[in-house]
């Protein structure tokens, strides 16, 4: 199947089992937030998760997943909490060899089974908690072993938080191309979050990782990537609350870039709205844009289904990629979740998502011709339980 596809939608099951789930500093893609309190949960809640996504590009089905989920928060005492998940990614579908050509469209069929585990120890403000989590494919393997520090002040008007997390993969395609190839990344995480009202919150992340090993895709034609990776990511979010309403909004700014050349902005909106009688409604809007990476070779205008390789270029020796994913884009995402509180102890919701991508919508320089534009969708039940 596609390299590590599945690993890569590790946001999305961290979701299905809760956001607060996701692994500290272990995805750019999703920092931790600052702020977050430091006192240990007085309930404990589980959580029954469903979702299914679909992709489709110029009219073809792409990838398909199913995903499963359990998640759960144990609040054991007054010093101690855990959390986690579990979740089985099933995938079906075709993914190209290069570029968005029908023609290079090959078979996938792959599954992914993930877990991920959290001890927590509370002190009166501060927090101490280690992750560990696991993931495995027909092709893919990684570990993550992740411990973040939380600390706010006495009136609890400030919070700093320090993260670190190390991932150790294994990929062997079955392709056979590569077998026990190693990818090793490192990542530290610092966040401040400043109460500046009653009704206003700020939250700011810094998320640094340093990557060494194999970041080509063997089921790509001619993919070739280099093997270190730098990556930062800066995010700004502001939460406030209107009172009269009970409306909660939260803005978002995440500013990345890595040492592939690419440089992205992304910025988010979420309300919350609550509409009497348990129901509350979220609506969500993404905007997002990125820069290419320096060695992504753009399709030829004249001849856009075959790859285009540059004069001089030393196959198997340089650094090349036809991935779109690769390339100069921009995309939004709308999307709406419905909440009914049954009772205290239960609740239910559903959320679906749209995702549009296309190149000419990128801010980050010129259209790169040659390339479909890109459409995916995903539904999502879910059922929480407390205790």
């Amino acid at each position: 199947m596609q390299l590590g596809w599945l690993k890569k939608l590790s946001l999305v099951s961290a979701s299905l089992a809760g956001g607060s789930l996701a692994i500290p500093a272990a995805s750019l893609a999703n920092p931790v937030s600052a702020g977050t309190a430091t006192t240990a949960p007085v309930f404990s809640e589980l959580r029954l998760k469903y979702l299914h996504y679909q992709e489709s590009q110029d009219g073809y089905d792409r990838m398909a997943v199913k995903a499963p989920s359990l998640g759960f928060t144990l609040a054991i005492s007054e010093a101690w909490s855990a959390q986690g998940y579990l979740v089985s990614d099933g995938i079906s579908g075709a993914s190209p060899a290069y570029y968005t050509d029908p023609d290079s469209f090959t078979p996938v069929n792959d599954e992914r089974n993930a877990s991920d585990f959290r001890l927590s120890r509370h002190w009166a403000n501060s927090q101490l908690t280690l992750g560990l989590a696991y993931s495995r494919e027909a092709d893919y393997q990684s570990r993550n072993t992740s411990l973040l520090w939380r600390q706010s002040s006495q009136d609890r008007n400030q919070s700093y938080e320090l993260g670190y997390s190390i991932s150790r993969d294994t990929i062997n395609p079955v392709t056979g191309i590569v077998e026990n190839e190693k990818k090793n990344v490192q990542e530290w995480l610092v966040g401040v979050g400043l109460v500046l009202s009653p009704l206003d919150v700020v939250q700011v992340s810094l998320v640094h990782s340093r990557g060494l090993g194999y970041y080509s895709d063997p089921y790509k034609r001619f993919d070739l990537r280099p093997s270190k990776k730098e990556q930062t990511a800066l995010s700004f979010v502001w939460n406030h609350h209107f009172e009269s309403s009970g409306r909660s909004h939260r803005l978002g700014l995440r500013l990345y870039d890595d040492s592939f050349g690419i440089g992205s902005v992304t910025l988010s909106s979420e309300l919350h709205q609550p509409l009497g009688q348990g129901w509350s409604v979220s609506p969500v809007l993404r905007l997002y844009s990125q820069s290419a990476a320096y060695f992504f070779s753009p399709p030829d205008p004249a001849s856009p289904k075959r790859p285009a390789i540059p004069q001089g270029h030393r196959l198997g020796q340089d650094p090349i990629s036809f991935d779109q994913r690769l390339a100069r884009l921009g995309a939004y995402t709308l999307g709406l979740k419905l909440e009914k509180r049954v009772s205290a102890q239960l609740s239910v919701d559903l959320k679906y998502e749209v995702y549009q991508q296309a190149n000419r919508w990128t801010k980050h320089g010129s259209n790169t011709p040659g390339l479909d534009d890109f459409t995916a969708y995903s539904v999502q039940l879910g059922l929480t339980r407390r205790f």
